[in-house]
Formats: C-alpha cells, sequence, structure tokens
C-alpha cells in the first residue's frame, strides 16, 4: 500500500515504523516472535533487525528468530510467488513455539 498513497506519507510512515523502538519492553513480550527482512528493502535495516531478535533472543532465549529474505525488498507477499506457503510454515512455527513454551 506504501507505494500506492502518496510518497510524503507513506516515507514517513515506513520511516517511523522502521526506527520504533520497543526494547524498553521487551521483558513483557510472551509470545514467540519471528521477524522477517528483505535483503533489499529500501527502509529497513535487515542487519539491525537481525541484531534486534538477537537482543532478544539474549534476553529471553528461544523467543524470536529472524528470517532473512535475499533478493526480496519491502514487499515480500508480491515477490516471492508462493508467499502463502512461507507465511503458513512461519505460523506453524510459532503456534509450535507456543505449545512447547
Amino acid at each position: 500500500m506504501h507505494k500506492r498513497e502518496d510518497p510524503e506519507i507513506s516515507s514517513s510512515d515506513l520511516i517511523g515504523w522502521g526506527t520504533h523502538d520497543v526494547r524498553d519492553r521487551i521483558a513483557e513480550i510472551t509470545c514467540p516472535l519471528r521477524l522477517v527482512a528483505g535483503a533489499q528493502d529500501p527502509w529497513i535495516d535487515a542487519g539491525r533487525v537481525e541484531q534486534t531478535v538477537s537482543a532478544l533472543d539474549a534476553a529471553r532465549p528461544g523467543l524470536a528468530s529472524f528470517t532473512l529474505l535475499e533478493g526480496i525488498g519491502h514487499y515480500p507477499m508480491e515477490e516471492i510467488d508462493d508467499f502463502a506457503s512461507m507465511a503458513d510454515e512461519w505460523l506453524t512455527d510459532l503456534r509450535a513455539a507456543v505449545v512447547l513454551s
């Protein structure tokens, strides 16, 4: 949606979303997380996303996992042919993590 809207509004929204810092609330997270980033995303720094997952995992082992999508930008659902199957796999993993925790 962001690329179909006014660029000034869209870009500021993405920058705000991509820089929102929740590290002070990590202890409050109770569900497993999977953070996903496209390696070619022009707005989200995949390295920072991966660092966030490392910090989450250090604070709460097993809480977070990271998936880097090589060759993918900001819209994996439009760039990956069978994105629904990939998303279903991630959700299945998260459900299993909830049952095990």
